[in-house]
């Protein structure tokens, strides 16, 4: 009969869609399987308490940020861009609290954008033989993230 193959567990944090959700890892492949969950190249190691570590991409502000969190526990910590998984402070073990207990203390944030009307091109161009019924501002529209919006997470 076939040994089982060991596996830990961690929790997902995806602070764009506002979930975590329970993670298999692979202790062989323990890197390899954080990268691909993360989506990312290289990894960091993040402090969370003294029981839990999160990895997130080591890059994840150099990128455009599609949301980040908070785990307030403990004090105050910067927010964590981009997705992460945590796992026991070892690395080698699964989380000591359980999936609710992180679905309540963490908050996503997700950029809110805001439409804003921008002159059209149109209007400006000489020889524009058109004088359509544009808006004072045209058509066209900019996206901006100019406010974040916190969400709990579900999981």
């Amino acid at each position: 009969m076939p040994s089982a193959r060991p596996t830990l567990s961690g929790y997902l944090i995806d602070p764009a869609a506002a979930t975590i959700r329970a993670v298999e890892l692979d202790p062989t492949y323990f890197h390899r399987t954080l990268r691909r969950l993360i989506r990312c190249d290289h990894m960091e190691r993040v402090d969370l308490d003294e029981a839990h570590v999160a990895y997130c991409d080591s890059r994840r502000t150099t990128e455009p940020v599609t949301g980040f969190w908070t785990f307030p526990a403990h004090g105050s910590r910067p927010p964590i861009a981009g997705r992460a998984v945590i796992v026991g402070n070892d690395s080698a073990s699964m989380p000591g609290l359980p999936l609710q207990f992180f679905a309540a203390t963490i908050t996503a944030y997700r950029p809110v954008i805001i439409p804003f009307p921008t002159p059209s091109l149109s209007r400006g161009w000489p020889n524009s033989t058109s004088r359509s019924s544009t808006a004072p501002f045209g058509d066209r529209f900019e996206l901006t993230a100019s406010n974040w919006k916190s969400s709990a997470i579900v999981c």
